[in-house]
């Protein structure tokens, strides 16, 4: 019997991010690991994320359009929100 059952689950497993908008918070690109914020049900979920190929920096939106399971962090694109 596991005594920390609840602490070892992953609790965000179910929630969906590929296809949503987020912001960059920690600049990224294809090479180098960055972070980004999506809002779900009106919280913020921390990512990391690389790039596809454009650099992304700080305040930057994105979409993330993959899990690159590899690398364990999502593939995020430079959006235009308009």
């Amino acid at each position: 019997m596991k005594l920390f059952t609840a602490l070892e689950k992953d609790h965000d497993s179910d929630v969906v991010v590929i296809g949503k908008v987020c912001t960059v918070l920690l600049p990224a690109t294809s090479s180098h690991l960055g972070q980004a914020s999506v809002r779900i049900d009106g919280a913020p979920l921390m990512l990391n994320v690389r790039s596809t190929g454009t650099p992304l920096t700080k305040g930057d939106t994105g979409l993330v359009i993959d899990f690159d399971a590899t690398r364990r962090c999502y593939v995020v694109e430079p959006y235009q929100v308009q």
